[in-house]
């Protein structure tokens, strides 16, 4: 597929407000596309190149993406400024440039979807001394080529804001169109992407294989998992009578991270938003190859930070600041963290989502240290007790916790749901 006629489904995906005509748009867009480029096309029509937890980003701010546009069409940096501030869309501004060109002067070489996309990857991965300057200039070379239509496209990607009104979620609509005409598949490939957050490789499975394909979609080391939520129930005895045995863990005022362990040097940590931190945390980094026995594991739990002087944990305002990008040593001195792992979801190269939670467990001691002093198996009683449910909830409550998280002890891990807690 040439460029210029992605441009065209962004245009028409923009000009619709209906979620319905732009689930049928999207889904006649990646019918179109070719095996190899759907999953990039799926990124591209997100404005990204990459799932997000991948964390590839052009650093070219409005600045510098005005220098790029002026370049590209010869035009002076304060006309570019002054077009920009009428119309907000430094897109619109670009697409204007390249249509006073398109005289005959400069001819565009209609570029494919995969030649744009690879330049644009080599624009957001450059580095080092001068990159600056080197991204600026090829991706005013990158313009040079492009119809005007494209070229208003490519300029919003970097600064993300392409404007189409849509996530990743349409997108699952959208295969389910592509497939089957309407939505009946949808919760088929969401259950997928729930277990593989990465919408462009769910999109070329289904592309490649059908949805036959999704049932090979396995938990993987470095692709975060949807992590499994919670609901309320109004009282303990309810909570029973829903669940009958159960695992009753502290809640803890925490960030949620799912961490990703394939040795020292082959660690991811996740957000519960998908986001890839695991530079925040260089604690928790060097505590895994020494209180981790495993070659490969994924687990789930809860950072909270704590008081070096006392030892009691911080409220969340507190453990949230250790989520930066600068002076991160020195403030995962000043803020220590302990991180309360309550599920295993992988090991040794095993898929373990649908394992009841019990053997999970099971599983879970067995891999963690008892002497950890970062990784801490999080504490937990297993009862079919209304009572003894409301004890153990009070006593957490009295050591200045949220409450409790309550699971049901044989249920399998369920990516993305909300379970009864």
């Amino acid at each position: 597929m040439r460029f210029g006629e992605l441009a065209q489904y962004f245009q028409q995906l923009e000009a619709t407000a209906s979620r319905n005509l732009m689930t049928e748009i999207l889904a006649d867009l990646l019918k179109e596309a070719g095996k190899d480029e759907v999953g990039k096309i799926c990124y591209l029509s997100l404005g990204r190149l990459a799932p997000l937890y991948a964390g590839i980003e052009f650093n070219l701010a409005e600045k510098l993406m005005i220098r790029v546009v002026a370049r590209a069409f010869e035009a002076k940096e304060e006309t570019v400024k002054k077009e920009y501030k009428k119309t907000g869309d430094l897109g619109e501004v670009a697409q204007n440039g390249k249509q006073k060109t398109e005289d005959g002067r400069r001819k565009t070489s209609k570029p494919s979807v995969l030649q744009v996309y690879e330049r644009l990857y080599e624009v957001a991965t450059e580095s080092g001394e001068g990159s600056v300057e080197r991204k600026i200039n090829k991706m005013a070379g990158l313009l040079r080529e492009l119809d005007s239509l494209s070229a208003k496209y490519v300029v919003r990607i970097p600064l993300g804001k392409l404007r189409l009104g849509f996530s990743d979620l349409t997108i699952l609509d959208a295969l389910s169109f592509m497939v089957a005409r309407d939505k009946s598949k949808r919760q088929e490939i969401e259950e997928a992407f729930n277990v593989r957050a990465d919408i462009g490789q769910i999109a070329k499975v289904v592309k490649e294989k059908g949805l036959k394909g999704l049932k090979g979609i396995k938990a993987s080391l470095g692709t975060p998992i949807m992590p499994a939520l919670c609901q309320r129930l109004p009282n303990t005895e309810e909570m029973i009578k829903k669940m009958g045995r159960v695992a009753v863990e502290p809640k803890y005022d925490g960030t949620r991270l799912q961490v990703h362990f394939a040795g020292a040097k082959k660690v991811s940590i996740f957000t519960r938003n998908l986001e890839n931190v695991v530079q925040m945390f260089p604690d928790i980094i060097e505590a895994l190859p020494k209180e981790i026995k495993a070659r490969q594991v994924i687990l789930d739990g809860e950072a909270i930070g704590f008081d070096p002087k006392t030892g009691k944990f911080l409220p969340f305002q507190e453990t949230i600041k250790r989520k930066r990008k600068y002076e991160i040593r020195e403030k995962a001195k000043e803020i220590p963290l302990k991180y309360f792992a309550f599920d295993i979801l992988f090991k040794e190269g095993k898929d373990l989502l649908g394992v009841p939670f019990d053997k999970r467990r099971e599983i879970l001691e067995k891999t963690l240290s008892p002497a950890g002093k970062t990784i801490i198996l999080s504490p937990q009683i297993v009862t079919e007790s209304p009572n003894e449910l409301r004890r153990y909830h009070d006593e957490q409550i009295k050591k200045g916790l949220e409450g409790v998280v309550v699971k049901k002890w044989q249920a399998p891990y369920d990516p993305g749901r909300r379970g009864y807690t």
